[in-house]
């Protein structure tokens, strides 16, 4: 059969057996233990927080219509879960059209199995009414429905599918209560009111911008007439972390991808469900093919597509959004996995106004540049850029074990010197010994040039003057001549 497997039914996951659990999932976790060159676990750690889960409640009243005949289904309820990835900072939200609308008939499954007393009767009434069953029948079936014995609820549900083709349904009344979870809270139902979720900072409401999608088209005979892509627009717009979109123009058979989503197989069976955290799944493009009855293409891929998957992103080697994985084939054991492609969901957007950014920034910029350094053994300010991301965007599921393995790693002695500290201390140096060499070197020049201006000065406006006169010889003392008379010993004496 040919159908959307990777959608996660709400109410069916518990009862698919532990034996089909076999895809080979890498965890947020395992993407922390190494410092690790591996594209995939790259692709898995970059793209991890904008990853998320997406729950739909589709409630609906209508009348079940053959011929004459009109039954008033009410107040029915149903839904799932389903993958999805955000792909602007301000919250849109890419996932499949099939995880987001529903059919009265996808409602009144899910009433049945949830064992809704007024949606069953009302069904079987309408059995009875059109003489597809009678009164005793319908009456013995119920009884043991409401009771839960699945096998009783099996026939009734596969009942639908033996209604004369004319059956159809007239919608009275409908409304869809859309919850995103944004980190590892799992998302809960009441299941007496489905559409009381359990909203709070890590999961939270969002509306329903667009989907090309029809949910009641069948595609196995007419293929198709539209692609299965939807935006949803986060209630809140803040600064969250975002995905990149690329191109199925570069992939081939053989090129790598990488699934990452949310798989709901047999999780209730296996798993503590107080969390649900997505996994990573890697294989390969197999073929691109072209979709029947559209021209828009398909990736063809062995990469296992489980419930809960759908609207996951797959990622090219450089991380890019090229697919979103929504179709599962299965025919005696072979099983064939289809992605849409990316080009779809750049057409709904383009079609809703809805721009991409042009760049990384914000908490994705801080993660993306983290984990650069992370892989470099660079922790500490790895470190310091992770808890920017995880202070801008708390739902960050995998920053607190990156954060952790980077100081364990510190701890350890295994942190590598990044090349601006090994810059700083040249620099260091550099300062030390050029800022005292420079300082000497214009003292000295500026001592010099002071000197050639005086020197210059000196020579432009000194006063020009006559040599100084040689000064005159004192006379030469004469020796007194001798005298017989001296005048002294000769003079006369005293009268």
């Amino acid at each position: 059969y040919f159908k959307p497997l990777a959608m996660s039914g709400i109410y069916h996951d518990a009862h698919v057996s532990p034996k089909n659990v076999f895809l080979p999932a890498m965890t947020a976790y395992a993407a922390t233990k190494i410092v690790s060159k591996d594209p995939a676990i790259q692709v898995v750690a970059k793209n991890m927080p904008s990853v998320v889960k997406v729950a739909t409640v589709y409630c609906i009243d209508f009348n079940l219509v053959l011929g004459n005949t009109s039954q008033a289904i009410l107040g029915g309820c149903g839904g799932g879960t389903g993958s999805g990835f955000i792909v602007t900072p301000s919250g849109y939200v890419a996932t499949n059209g099939h995880v987001v609308k529903f059919t009265p008939l996808d409602v009144l499954v899910d009433s049945i199995y949830l064992r809704n007393q007024s949606v069953t009767k009302s069904y079987l009434d309408f059995l009875v009414k059109t003489g597809q069953t009678k009164q005793a029948t319908a009456d013995s079936y119920y009884q043991a429905s409401i009771e839960g014995d699945r096998q009783a609820q099996d026939e009734i549900v596969g009942s639908m599918a033996l209604l004369p083709t004319e059956t159809s349904t007239r919608v009275i009344k409908e409304e869809a209560t859309y919850a995103v979870q944004l980190s590892n809270e799992a998302i809960k139902f009441d299941y007496k009111n489905l559409k009381n979720i359990n909203f709070s900072t890590n999961i939270v409401p969002a509306k329903l911008v667009d989907a090309d999608y029809d949910p009641y088209a069948d595609i196995t005979t007419d293929g198709f007439k539209s692609s299965d892509v939807a935006i949803l627009k986060l209630a809140d717009g803040g600064n969250y972390p975002f995905v990149s979109l690329g191109s199925i123009d570069g992939l081939s058979a053989g090129s790598p991808l990488v699934v990452i989503g949310f798989p709901g197989l047999a999780e209730n069976e296996l798993v503590n469900t107080s969390e649900s955290v997505p996994t990573s799944t890697e294989g390969k493009v197999s073929s691109i093919r072209t979709a029947k009855g559209t021209s828009n293409k398909l990736i063809q891929s062995d990469v296992s597509i489980a419930q809960g998957n759908s609207g996951g992103p797959a990622f090219n080697s450089l991380g890019e959004v090229v697919g979103i994985a929504t179709y599962g084939y299965e025919d005696n054991g072979v099983k064939l996995n289809y992605m849409r492609d990316v080009a779809d969901l750049k057409a709904l957007l383009g079609k809703n106004n809805i721009a991409l950014p042009n760049a990384v920034s914000g908490t994705q910029k801080y993660w993306e540049e983290g984990l650069r350094r992370y892989t470099r053994a660079y922790y500490s300010s790895a470190i310091d850029l992770f808890k920017k991301s995880l202070s801008s965007y708390p739902q960050n599921r995998v920053a607190a074990e990156f954060i952790a393995k980077a100081e364990n790693y510190k701890k350890d002695g295994k942190e590598a010197i990044p090349p601006e500290i090994y810059g700083a201390f040249i620099g260091g140096a550099v300062v030390l010994v050029f800022i005292p060499a420079t300082i000497m070197f214009f003292v000295v020049r500026h001592h010099r040039k002071r000197k050639r201006t005086h020197e210059e000065y000196i020579r432009s406006n000194a006063i020009q003057m006559s040599p100084r006169p040689e000064p005159a010889k004192p006379p030469a003392l004469q020796q007194p001549k001798s005298s017989d008379k001296d005048m002294i010993r000769n003079a006369p004496g005293p009268q």
